[in-house]
């Protein structure tokens, strides 16, 4: 029965940094994305693609310098 328990708790563990992982990545597109964007001269675009990571609950000084 240990066992069983040990095993859930280690599942449920990569879950949730496997998950915070993915999220972190997301993040990083985005900002790439708006980077480029802006450097294309797609000032809206690069506002929306830095507007979906601040929906994620991502804030920094680089998010909002650009």
């Amino acid at each position: 029965m240990k066992r069983v328990f040990t095993a859930i708790f280690v599942l449920a563990l990569a879950v949730l940094i496997n998950t915070n992982l993915l999220r972190a990545d997301q993040q990083d597109y985005l900002f790439r994305k708006g980077n480029d964007l802006y450097q294309k001269g797609e000032y809206e675009a690069a506002i929306s693609a830095y507007g979906e990571i601040l929906k994620m609950g991502y804030e920094s000084p680089e998010l909002y310098y650009n």
